[in-house]
């Protein structure tokens, strides 16, 4: 059952959360029977606040350092609707407290409602896979081949020694990988938003077979993991409609 909190137990800078909106906001589902899957996690705890979305197609984590008393356990976990967030003004600087307040998230001093039930349990998809393995690429060059390919279908993405190839013909680039070789399909679109949600030059990617997901982080930085499941050859392509 999720904590009634009154008072602010966490603040943060409000450029993080404008920058967390920005990278789940894309991964929240549309499907209207759905209804847990429209909203957005929040998650605060006395020195961390999290973002969760999922379409389950995806999976998008964003998290900020936050200020605040009690012990290191969450205090708040609420799922709230994208649609709400979204009409949420972050435009002054400084800093906006969080809140939870009978059935309503206070962020800053505006107000938005709790959507009542379980969100999915996403953390088991955060577990390291020891069969995962990890190849590291300039983001610049890896959204160029992404966008070079067919949207309407599936991209090959091929680990393997020193380099990764995209598309069908292949489009090599140099990449950081001493493995044996992995091959996966993922949705083009949803490849596009992880690598191009992730801050720095390079990007890292993770696999371990075709049917597993693809993890996408940003080295050296946790504020930020996108998780795309594969597409197997004879499926439909996800509908992205927005």
């Amino acid at each position: 059952m999720m904590p009634r909190m009154p008072g602010t137990p966490v603040t943060v800078a409000a450029a993080d959360l404008r920058v967390a909106l920005a990278r789940v906001l894309p991964a929240v589902s549309r499907d209207r029977k759905e209804s847990l899957l429209q909203c957005v996690l929040v998650e605060a705890r006395r020195d961390l606040v999290r973002l969760v979305a999922t379409d389950r197609h995806r999976l998008v984590v964003a998290e900020m350092g936050a200020h605040g008393a009690g012990d290191a356990d969450a205090v708040i976990r609420a799922p709230v609707r994208a649609s709400a967030l979204e009409g949420i003004d972050l435009e002054p600087d400084g800093r906006l407290g969080i809140a939870l307040d009978d059935d309503r998230l206070v962020i800053g001093d505006q107000r938005v409602d709790v959507v009542a039930g379980d969100f999915p349990d996403y953390e088991r998809f955060l577990a390291a896979d020891a069969r995962t393995r990890s190849l590291t690429v300039e983001r610049a060059a890896l959204l160029h081949a992404i966008e070079g390919g067919d949207d309407e279908a599936p991209l090959r993405f091929r680990f393997t020694a020193g380099r990764l190839e995209v598309d069908e013909p292949p489009v090599p680039m140099a990449a950081s990988y001493d493995g044996p070789s992995v091959e996966v399909l993922l949705d083009a679109g949803y490849a596009h938003d992880a690598v191009a949600a992730a801050a720095g030059p390079d990007v890292v990617l993770e696999a371990s077979d075709e049917r597993s997901p693809v993890v996408v982080r940003s080295p050296g930085n946790t504020s930020y993991t996108a998780i795309v499941m594969p597409v197997r050859r004879a499926e439909p392509r996800p509908d992205r409609r927005r």
